[in-house]
């Protein structure tokens, strides 16, 4: 599991000064491309490794508003692994109240850099994602069911 902090940015709220829905995505995309940074997997890595990772579907549950200038908690794990598709699942986490605000996920397919056509995960991401699938000791119950069971 990885874990980030965010300030909610002015630019990422809607007219009711709340974190606009389109955002959440943002909000996990920059989670998990954290996790892949920490583990030495940038952008020139990308290229290096040979593939890509666009998104081909994401989910958002809506819990509770997150206004501009708060504090949130971001988890990623890695929920699902196939030969080609992962899943990266999220949970957004009001830092001040601990209030659970969003969760949803990320599926990602690997393409080749320059062909775009579908393959295999790289070792490279293999071996990041099982850290990803590891959660720490004394990590509460709750937050890993709500985690582990986004659809």
């Amino acid at each position: 599991m990885h874990v980030t902090e965010e300030i909610v940015r002015f630019s990422d709220t809607d007219a009711a000064g709340i974190l606009y829905f389109g955002s959440f995505a943002t909000y996990f995309d920059e989670s998990f491309l954290s996790a892949l940074r920490e583990e030495g997997i940038g952008w020139d890595e990308h290229k290096t490794y040979n593939f890509l990772l666009p998104i081909i579907e994401h989910k958002t549950n809506f819990y509770a508003p997150l206004k501009f200038g708060e504090k949130v908690r971001v988890y990623c794990s890695i929920t699902k692994v196939g030969r080609t598709s992962f899943t990266s699942s999220h949970l957004l986490q009001r830092v001040s109240d601990g209030v659970i605000c969003a969760q949803g996920y990320i599926s990602r397919v690997v393409v080749d850099y320059n062909t775009f056509q579908k393959k295999e995960i790289p070792n490279v991401l293999k071996k990041i994602f099982e850290k990803l699938q590891t959660v720490p000791e004394g990590f509460p119950e709750e937050l890993k069911q709500k985690l582990f069971s986004v659809q």
